[in-house]
């Protein structure tokens, strides 16, 4: 009689303790960033982003729209017959329902964290270009110095860079002369001659046969 009398207790205790145990309601995560937009037809709707679930929710007459991201260059959302192309801030979007022509909306007011922008890669600073190398300039085909001597002398060199030769004109004779560079000058020889000239061929050391060496200057 006992075990009959306790089993109906047994079971509506199980029943009382499985209709207290409290439930847990499923909730959305706060929205990262919510627009409220007015659109060029007049309409206020209102747009709250997820940007974590990658989701939105539309809000436009009363009426909510779950809304999944597709592309995010341009940032686009659509949902049943919705769409919604954002601009990269969220202050304006373009709004396509069904069969209505799109409209454009702009955002009045905004609540939340707005959206990160993206970041741009750094950009490598340029190498300095380096200037092309100075180019030597071309010496004139033909120079002629006079020259006056410590000895008294006067004599005339043409110059002839580009042959790497000269010609000296001296007491009505003229001798052939080639050049070799010597820095910081040039040394021409010939027969018995030696010019020995500076740099600007404004000064020169001239020595013929066994005599010693005149310095001359240009005239």
């Amino acid at each position: 009689m006992m075990m009959k009398f306790m089993l109906p207790l047994l079971a509506g205790a199980t029943v009382l303790a499985a209709c207290s145990t409290p439930s847990t309601p499923s909730m959305r995560p706060a929205p990262v960033f919510a627009v409220n937009y007015r659109c060029a037809n007049g309409e206020a709707v209102t747009i709250r982003y997820f940007d974590e679930q990658g989701t939105a929710v539309l809000v436009r007459g009363g009426q909510t729209t779950e809304l999944n991201r597709v592309s995010s260059t341009p940032l686009t959302y659509q949902g049943g017959q919705t769409t919604v192309i954002a601009d990269a801030g969220r202050m304006g979007i373009n709004l396509t329902v069904g069969a209505m022509a799109t409209t454009s909306c702009q955002a009045t007011s905004a609540s939340g964290r707005p959206p990160a922008p993206p970041t741009a890669p750094p950009i490598s600073p340029t190498p300095p270009v380096a200037p092309p190398p100075p180019t030597a300039p071309t010496p004139p085909a033909e120079m002629r110095v006079s020259y006056n001597c410590s000895n008294g002398e006067q004599i005339s060199v043409r110059y002839f860079p580009q042959q790497g030769v000269a010609s000296l004109s001296r007491g009505g004779q003229n001798t052939e002369l080639q050049q070799q560079v010597t820095p910081p000058g040039f040394t021409y020889t010939g027969p018995s001659t030696v010019l020995r000239v500076a740099d600007d061929r404004m000064r020169l050391t001239m020595t013929v046969g066994m005599m010693s060496g005149t310095n001359c200057t240009a005239a």
